[in-house]
């Protein structure tokens, strides 16, 4: 029996990120994507050994980044977080097959950008200036299985 589209492994320059209030930000990389759960060690005094507990949830800061513009959106972005401390953002990223349907979507809950970095200019170099956003996050709406929220704070 032949193999379909959805049974292909995900390629990683089908993407899309969807920042509100800028819907046209294309992106050539991200970068950062990590889930850790913190490990707790428990000892009791009678056992050689200490007990591992999950602990809390890390959440990694992540990196957007784009080639440079005369228009720098991701410093109006970042402005934003500046100019009003209680900014907050909810950034989706969707990961995409080639033709162009989401097959994997994450939401970045309570984001705010806390670094711009314009990159280096090189005389000698005929390469394009990227410019680099640091996103920092609280935690995941999971669109791929239950709501984050809804999983952790329910009675």
């Amino acid at each position: 029996m032949p193999r379909t589209v959805d049974q292909d492994p995900l390629q990683k320059f089908m993407f899309r990120v969807l920042v509100p209030g800028f819907p046209n930000i294309g992106f050539m990389k991200v970068g950062g994507l990590t889930r850790e759960t913190n490990v707790v060690e428990y000892i009791e005094g009678m056992y050689q050994y200490a007990h591992k507990l999950a602990g809390r949830e890390k959440i990694n800061e992540m990196v957007f980044e784009r080639g440079a513009f005369r228009e720098s959106e991701l410093e109006q972005v970042y402005f934003r977080t500046l100019q009003d401390h209680l900014h907050r953002m909810t950034i989706t990223l969707e990961i995409l097959n080639r033709y162009g349907d989401v097959r994997r979507a994450y939401t970045l809950a309570e984001a705010w950008a806390s670094k711009i970095e314009v990159g280096d200019l090189d005389a000698a170099s005929d390469e394009v200036i990227v410019d680099k956003m640091t996103i920092q996050f609280e935690y995941f709406l999971d669109d791929n299985n239950l709501d984050y929220q809804n999983r952790y704070t329910a009675g």
